[in-house]
C-alpha cells in the first residue's frame, strides 16, 4: 500500500499519481477555512490546495483531510466553517481533528496553549467520518455521540 501526506501544494503532481493509479491512501493538511488560509498558514495560493482537493473528493483513492488544531490559533466557529465547506463540497473521505502537542522542535515558534480545545462546540454530525487525535477520552466522547 502506497500512502503520501502533503500539504495540498502540488495538485498536478497529485491528479498523476491518481490517475496512475499508484496511491492507496492519501492524507492531506487542511490548516484553516480557505479564506484565511494566507495570512494563517503562509500558502499564498489557495486554489493549489482547492485543485488538490478537487482530485481526491473525485477519485476512488481513500482519503483524510487533517487539521492541527491549537485553539490560540484557530477558533471552534472557524473549525465549523471547515465543516460545512467539507459538506458542501460533498467530501466522503475521513476528517482527523488533531489537537496540538508542544515538541521540543516546532516549525516556527509555536506557544503550547492557554486552553484545550472543545470538541463540544462542532456540528460533528456530518456524513463523513470525523475523527480526533490526541485528545483525551473525554474529550473525545463528544465525537462518538456526533
Amino acid at each position: 500500500a502506497i500512502k503520501i501526506d502533503t500539504n495540498g501544494g502540488k495538485p498536478d503532481r497529485l491528479g498523476e499519481l491518481i490517475d496512475e493509479c499508484l496511491l492507496d491512501y492519501v492524507a492531506m493538511d487542511f490548516k484553516a477555512p480557505l479564506e484565511l488560509y494566507e495570512s494563517r498558514v503562509g500558502f499564498r495560493d489557495v486554489y493549489l490546495w482547492r485543485r488538490s482537493f478537487d482530485c481526491l473528493r473525485q477519485s476512488i483513492v481513500q482519503s483524510e483531510l487533517r487539521t492541527t488544531v491549537h485553539p490560540d490559533l484557530l477558533h471552534e466557529s472557524e473549525v465549523n466553517e471547515m465543516l460545512d465547506f467539507l459538506e458542501c463540497s460533498e467530501f466522503r473521505g475521513s476528517f482527523f481533528l488533531q489537537h496540538f502537542q508542544q515538541a521540543p522542535r516546532t516549525l516556527g515558534r509555536v506557544a503550547d496553549t492557554s486552553r484545550r480545545f472543545d470538541l463540544g462546540k462542532l456540528n460533528l454530525s456530518r456524513p463523513f467520518k470525523i475523527g480526533c487525535r490526541n485528545f483525551t477520552k473525554s474529550e473525545t466522547r463528544v465525537v462518538s455521540r456526533g
